[in-house]
């Protein structure tokens, strides 16, 4: 019996604390844009499109109704912009504060845009 106690309360003190680690790497106050329906474990990976990625973004941000929205994917938050201007003001205005990033190819190669 002493075994059957012993396993059951690390049973609780390991549930406890994979929680208490969860919530303090995902908080509740974390003001995320919209996003798609999520499923346990896979999250939005379902609402990704893949083929014509930019088209099934689009569909997605009219679905939801906003030029931003969130993508959760296996415990990865992603943010997607749907708008040119939002796009250029991250990357142009706000340099100093991404400078430290790698080089996104679509970004430099202006051919890879049009």
């Amino acid at each position: 019996m002493p075994n059957t106690r012993s396993l059951i309360g690390s049973t609780i003190a390991g549930s406890l604390l994979v929680y208490k680690l969860y919530k303090s790497k995902y908080p509740d106050d974390l003001s995320l844009p919209p996003s798609p329906g999520w499923y346990p474990l896979i999250g939005n990976l379902l609402s990704v499109p893949n083929e014509y990625e930019h088209l099934g973004f689009m569909q997605l941000s009219e679905q939801l109704g906003s030029k931003i929205f969130s993508l959760s994917m296996f415990g990865t938050t992603m943010i997607v912009l749907n708008d040119k201007d939002d796009a250029a003001n991250l990357f142009d205005k706000r340099l100093a504060i991404y400078s430290d990033r790698t080089g996104i190819p679509m970004v430099q190669e202006p051919s890879l845009i049009d």
